[in-house]
């Protein structure tokens, strides 16, 4: 069945149990929450959308389908992330969280190809209060960085969508 979905994103290690041959980390997670880290997980992969042929090889970047585009993580996790947490799903919103983000989006911009569509998707979970001081300061830093240098810009899901799809 057809779901006419264009794009998806926010996707987890627990999608890789879809796969025809999940790898054995992915194969054996009991739940979601076990496995939420945000895949792909090399910052070069994680701001490449690519498209998907089917749920059983979605990982096998392919000439048409469903485009995927990966997430960077959650921003209140951030920085449990960035120190080796694994799967972390409800975090504290906190100042070393914008850090983490702004170390991971330099990487992030250095990591990006000529010619190539790139995004960089960070995300909230679903029953989680975003911290408006902690969001603002973080998007006042990645305007004053990044947008205001001309360095990157800020897009619309769909917008990507319509950049990838041009590019392709």
């Amino acid at each position: 069945m057809d779901s006419h979905f264009e794009a998806v994103t926010g996707v987890v290690d627990y999608c890789l149990k879809s796969l025809s041959n999940p790898p054995s980390d992915a194969a054996s997670c009991p739940s979601p929450d076990k496995c939420h880290g945000a895949y792909p997980h090399a910052i070069e992969e994680s701001i490449s959308p690519w498209y998907a042929e089917a749920g059983a090889n979605w990982t096998t970047p392919a000439s048409s389908g469903l485009l995927i585009l990966p997430t960077a993580g959650a921003v209140p996790c951030a920085a449990e992330q960035a120190a080796g947490a694994v799967s972390p799903t409800q975090c504290a919103y906190g100042n070393d969280d914008v850090t983490a983000v702004m170390n991971e989006l330099a990487a992030a911009v250095a990591a990006r190809k000529p010619g190539k569509v790139h995004s960089y998707v960070m995300v909230a979970s679903f029953g989680q209060t975003p911290n408006a001081p902690v969001i603002e300061s973080l998007f006042q830093q990645i305007k004053t960085t990044y947008i205001d240098t001309g360095k990157a810009k800020w897009r619309k899901a769909s917008d990507i969508v319509d950049l990838f799809k041009a590019a392709n």
